[in-house]
């Protein structure tokens, strides 16, 4: 029978991406189970899929021909490293994915081989965070009617998307200084 030759894909599927200007590089490692056959080369064993700052969507790469000489059903995994690109960094993390090729036999001395792979799908998503703006009033001389005297400070946005706090009340301050 004559070998058949095929290719397994990898899919990334990247829905959201970091601000930072920075392009990002996914590695992605083809794995045989049950002793399927493998690239000729280790190196295609391996792939990436890169994408320039602030770019998003679905890349395809393939890893190195493999070749099959018998009717069977092989099992690969696609594992994407996570080394840089996990939950700690602010990424979502996708499960490896299980690839199958079945090698049919075409009745004529020649097999066909059919691929199912799948999607590894990512995001970046900030971490929301809080702060605290404080105010500070520095006095260094008052009236002598003795009176104490009420300063107020009112939080005012100056860009148009800066967030404000929720209740408007804790958008003012005040701070008051005792007579003398």
């Amino acid at each position: 029978m004559t070998p058949k030759t095929a290719s397994i894909p990898v899919t990334k599927n990247l829905t959201a991406t970091t601000e930072d200007g920075q392009g990002h590089t996914f590695t992605f490692t083809l794995e045989a189970e049950g002793g399927a056959p493998m690239p000729a080369a280790t190196a295609d064993a391996e792939r990436e899929i890169g994408y320039a700052a602030g770019a998003t969507g679905e890349k395809t790469a393939t890893f190195g021909e493999i070749s099959y000489s018998a009717v069977g059903t092989y099992t690969y995994t696609i594992t994407e490293d996570t080394t840089d690109y996990n939950e700690e960094t602010g990424w979502t993390v996708s499960e490896p994915i299980e690839v199958t090729v079945r090698v049919t036999d075409n009745g004529d001395g020649s097999l066909s081989a059919a691929v199912s792979s799948g999607t590894i799908t990512n995001a970046y998503a900030t971490t929301p965070t809080t702060a605290v703006i404080p105010v500070t009033k520095n006095l260094t001389a008052t009236t002598e009617d003795g009176k104490g005297h009420t300063f107020t400070f009112t939080l005012a946005r100056k860009s148009t998307n800066a967030p404000m706090p929720a209740a408007t009340a804790d958008a003012e301050r005040e701070i008051g200084y005792a007579a003398g």
